[in-house]
């Protein structure tokens, strides 16, 4: 706690000197950053230190992930899947990161890398037909108007029987960008 406290002081002194000297806004700003995360962690400790004996202390705060959840179950039954919301962890506010998205997280018990491999390739090709089956008019409609090729790339991950390099996947998947 004292060390946190200590912290506090050293990086509220950093600005009051940074301000002082009329430091360029870019490291006043970062110094101020640095401040608040110091008093953020000082004020968690606080809270903790006056909890009474037997209460757990831990934040009581969303898990972002179900993978600790859906483990269990794939020891029992092998592969299994969550799909649903997941809520970013860390603060982030910046227009290309989103608070809550949705995503498919496959657990695979028991699995060495060639598995993970062959799980993901089957997904993206699945997603590739699903999209030329279901989302065809959609997909004229992006050719159309962003990317001539994204039909043919879609085609030729769809229908290809070998294991797919890693580059051929981001450029196929790049008319999502």
């Amino acid at each position: 706690m004292e060390a946190a406290k200590q912290l506090v002081s050293e990086r509220g002194l950093a600005v009051k000197q940074l301000k002082d000297a009329k430091a360029s806004k870019a490291d006043t700003g970062a110094s101020v950053v640095e401040l608040n995360k110091a008093k953020e962690s000082l004020l968690k400790l606080d809270e903790r230190s006056n909890l009474k004996p037997g209460i757990p202390q831990k934040d009581g705060k969303i898990d972002y992930t179900q993978d600790f959840f859906i483990e269990t179950y794939a020891y029992a039954i092998s592969n299994v899947y969550t799909f649903g919301p997941i809520f970013r962890a860390e603060q982030s506010h910046t227009s290309r990161h989103l608070a809550e998205f949705w995503m498919v997280e496959p657990e695979i018990a028991f699995a060495d890398l060639q598995d993970d491999m062959n799980c993901a390739e089957a997904y993206v090709k699945y997603m590739c037909k699903w999209l030329l089956e279901k989302w065809l008019d959609d997909m004229e409609f992006m050719a159309k108007s962003y990317d001539k090729g994204c039909i043919n790339r879609l085609k030729m991950v769809a229908s290809t029987n070998t294991n797919l390099s890693i580059t051929l996947y981001l450029t196929s998947w790049m008319i999502f960008k």
